[in-house]
């Protein structure tokens, strides 16, 4: 892979290609927005393991490779069979990636109902302006982050999704991105809108994906507004290749009495960050955080949640399960911040971790900031082996070592799974999970 020695120069002729690519586009105000994204960028300084959030995850790798923002060549020649071992079954719609593009002849959306909008964001930079933008605008604001600042610079491709009030879809939106090119290290820079109304209903499975074994960077955002009573669950599964990078952000802010679970399958990727911020605004509102990592060989998964009791009589709930073998490495940072407003707040935090070898390593940091005084909150991690106990009563019954082995940790982890509501997306990832553990 090609190096690089300046990787903000190497951004900003990125960032100066990618507007020539633009075309009319550039005199819409959006690009206004991208501009200022990018001044943020070019201000703001990479992290490094003097930054506490990130002093376990060295980015080096990422920062000294030269990734190009991709030429979309591969969109066309990718069929639809080539892209089945990827699809899940009873699916609303359909939105496919290829490369960072959007491919129209493998996405399907069907005839939606009343009250609910999904489009490729690229159409709905001006279909939907005002509200991309006042989005972006807030996010600049509050978001001093340098991978979301340029993540906003190259906002093109992606998912806007809305909802009405009192509208929704009794089956879920997958959106599934693929890396299909084996030339050049491409950027990917996904950003999703998500938008729901009152009492509305949504379910959305994201999945990344690598159909080759080229190197890609992908740096994605995700912006999701729950409305008052709405409920909305969505599933995000990582299983790129092992030359793949991933740095992903999601950010969720919840009106009162609404319903929100976000649930993580990571499996894949050499290095993998999943930043998730959650905004409990109003009272009534439950929250959930699930999570299942599996690292083998020298990948490292790093994930980080913060979740922010603004508000009284509020719930969330957080379940991160790690399974790590060879020399690989983990982080969990779960942050839960209690504001001092949030009276009545009950809120669990729990991170557990089975390490299958001796040179696999996990940081854990589980935290607490409790700023009110009638609360109830816990946390915890572990860190630990498997029972030899439960491994000598299953291999006593004649099961082999490995088999054991594999059917202890796919129990341990498909807990997670099981927790899903929709059924092909479980079966998916069950079969995800064997595949994983008996390699």
């Amino acid at each position: 892979m090609a190096a690089i020695t300046n990787n903000k120069e190497w951004y900003k002729k990125q960032f100066h290609s990618f507007e020539e690519s633009l075309n009319g586009q550039k005199s819409l105000p959006i690009h206004d927005f991208r501009k200022l994204a990018f001044d943020q960028f070019m201000a703001l300084d990479f992290p490094n393991s003097k930054n506490e959030d990130w002093k376990y995850t060295n980015i080096e790798p990422i920062l000294n490779s030269a990734f190009e923002s991709s030429s979309g060549n591969s969109v066309n020649k990718i069929t639809s069979e080539a892209i089945e071992p990827f699809l899940i079954t009873d699916m609303a719609a359909q939105l496919v990636f290829v490369d960072g593009r959007f491919s129209e002849a493998l996405s399907k959306t069907g005839v939606l109902p009343k009250g609910i909008t999904i489009r490729h964001l690229s159409d709905a930079l001006s279909a939907n302006a005002d509200k991309i933008q006042s989005r972006i605008q807030d996010g600049l604001k509050t978001n001093k982050n340098i991978f979301t600042a340029l993540n906003y610079a190259f906002i093109m491709n992606g998912v806007y999704i809305e909802i009405g009030d009192h509208a929704a879809l009794e089956k879920p939106i997958y959106i599934l991105h693929l890396s299909a090119s084996d030339n050049k290290p491409y950027l990917n820079q996904p950003y999703h809108l998500i938008t729901t109304g009152k009492n509305s209903q949504i379910s959305i499975v994201e999945n990344s994906a690598s159909l080759i074994d080229g190197s890609v960077f992908t740096n994605s955002f995700t912006d999701i507004a729950v409305g008052a009573d709405a409920r909305v669950e969505y599933v995000k599964i990582q299983q790129e290749n092992t030359k793949a990078f991933h740095i992903g952000s999601t950010e969720i802010h919840q009106d009162r009495n609404s319903h929100f679970t976000h649930r993580l399958i990571t499996s894949g990727g050499a290095l993998v960050r999943n930043v998730i911020q959650v905004h409990l605004n109003d009272e009534g509102i439950e929250s959930t955080l699930d999570g299942v990592y599996l690292a083998q060989g020298t990948q490292h998964v790093d994930n980080r949640t913060i979740i922010h009791h603004a508000k009284p009589n509020c719930n969330s709930h957080e379940l991160y399960k790690g399974i790590l073998d060879g020399k690989s490495s983990g982080v969990f940072n779960g942050k839960i911040i209690v504001h001092p407003d949030a009276q009545k707040t009950d809120a669990k935090q729990s991170n557990k971790n089975i390490l299958l070898s001796q040179d696999a390593v996990m940081n854990t940091k589980p935290q607490l900031e409790i700023f009110a005084d009638d609360v109830k909150c816990t946390h915890g991690a572990t860190i630990g082996r498997l029972e030899e106990e439960s491994l000598f009563y299953l291999r006593s019954r004649g099961i082999g070592k490995e088999q054991a082995k594999n059917m202890l940790t796919y129990a341990f982890a498909g807990e997670i799974v099981s927790r899903i509501g929709h059924e092909p997306t479980r079966i998916y990832l069950d079969a995800l999970l064997l595949d994983r553990l008996e390699h």
